[in-house]
């Protein structure tokens, strides 16, 4: 126990969980909320434990396959490559860049809300959404350029004001929570928050960044995964406790308003919460959330572009990735500005469920079956896991179907 209690707390395994964390403490933590307002409480904490589990299982393959390559620097291309050949690999390709980005956007979408209604509060200045875009790309598309370290102190700083926010909103707004609301469910249209919530722990594009980060010490990227997915769900759970036990899901500002005007929860949560100082917070614990998830994906997409092109991580090479990251990215933003739930479900339902479900299982399958790698870090459950894994991400993509459909 000591030794796993000193691998938790030594620096890069802290530094890298909350990556990981960051990663999934996101857009979907303040779309969770109004997406599944209509199920109540207990039926969307089922939904987010079943969602939690699946993602950090398929993270597990994703760290089996990084271990595998002697390559430094592989990363999802060389990856898919090596065990799936040729055409794994444009599959990976796209359904990276695709995910990479609709992500980035739906975080530079909501972080234009929020640093427009920082700069208000603060400075008394308005900021309209698409120079709110701007702003914020300019200050954290920066960050990129100075490297995983760097980006890596940032980020663990944001974590500590995401942490300390989060921690002080939720024990203010716990007491503001009305039995009546939070005891409210119903499994009617369930499917329909599946894709988000699968969105919500999406943290497998950086696991071949985190298992460099970490110099590949397999007992660190263990400790890592299960940390910073674990420390992701009980935000989530702790949050939508708050918000779906102080904002009614129908009527004026309620989930349902907010849900159809693409809008995040903190937006009903201002209106409703009791106390001034948890509306500030909860403005301030999403601004934290966004951010370091864009930070976190930004890093993958990084990492990624320097695998996909051959690109050197130094001097002009860093700033050209930077810009292939952030400005596709802003310039989507700008054009469709109101994108940040629906651009968060199509990852979740389409991008995730291919890329982070059924592409491992297929790696790890033909690397375990086929090529007959070994490896110290292995998920359990041998041919059964891989066969449930793989049904899951089919019905994931079914629901993002019925969704459009029904």
């Amino acid at each position: 126990m000591k030794a796993v209690l000193s691998r938790f707390f030594s620096y890069k395994v802290l530094s890298a969980s909350f990556l990981v964390a960051g990663a999934c403490i996101g857009g979907g933590i303040l779309g969770v909320p109004v997406e599944a307002g209509a199920l109540g409480f207990f039926p969307s904490a089922v939904m987010l434990l079943l969602s939690w589990l699946f993602m950090t299982l398929t993270a597990f393959l994703y760290g089996e396959a990084a271990l595998w390559m002697e390559e430094e620097n592989a990363h999802v291309v060389s990856i898919a490559k090596h065990l799936l050949g040729r055409w794994g690999e444009w599959i990976a390709v796209l359904l990276y860049i695709f995910i990479g980005y609709a992500s980035l956007v739906a975080y530079n979408s909501g972080g234009s809300q929020l640093i427009g209604h920082l700069f208000h509060g603060l400075f008394g200045i308005a900021l309209s959404p698409i120079l709110g875009a701007i702003v914020y790309a300019a200050i954290f598309g920066s960050v990129f350029y100075f490297g995983a370290k760097v980006l890596g102190a940032i980020n663990t700083l944001l974590m500590v004001g995401l942490i300390i926010s989060y921690l002080m909103m939720t024990s203010l707004g716990v007491g503001g929570v009305s039995e009546a609301l939070v005891g409210r469910s119903s499994w009617v249209g369930f499917y329909a928050v599946v894709p988000l919530m699968i969105t919500s722990f999406s943290f497998q594009m950086i696991v071949p960044s985190i298992a460099l980060y970490l110099d590949k010490d397999r007992k660190d990227l263990k400790y890592t995964l299960i940390f910073g997915a674990t420390l992701a769900l009980i935000f989530y759970l702790l949050w939508i406790f708050v918000v779906m036990g102080t904002v009614p899901n129908e009527g004026k500002n309620g989930l349902q308003e907010a849900l159809e005007n693409g809008q995040v929860a903190t937006a009903s949560l201002r209106i409703y919460a009791h106390r001034s100082i948890i509306a500030v917070l909860g403005e301030w614990f999403a601004f934290f959330a966004i951010t370091t998830s864009y930070l976190g994906i930004g890093l993958g997409l990084f990492d990624f572009l320097a695998d996909l092109f051959g690109v050197e991580k130094k001097g002009l090479g860093k700033l050209v990735l930077g810009l292939l990251v952030v400005l596709p990215t802003l310039y989507i933003t700008m054009t469709y500005p109101n994108t940040f739930l629906e651009a968060l479900d199509i990852t979740g339902g389409l991008g995730d469920s291919i890329l982070n479900g059924i592409i491992p299982v297929l790696m790890i399958w033909i690397g375990r079956y086929v090529i007959g790698y070994k490896s110290e870090f292995k998920l359990f459950g041998g041919r059964w896991m891989l066969v449930l894994l793989f049904l899951c991400s089919c019905f994931i993509i079914t629901s993002q179907i019925m969704k459009w459909v029904l």
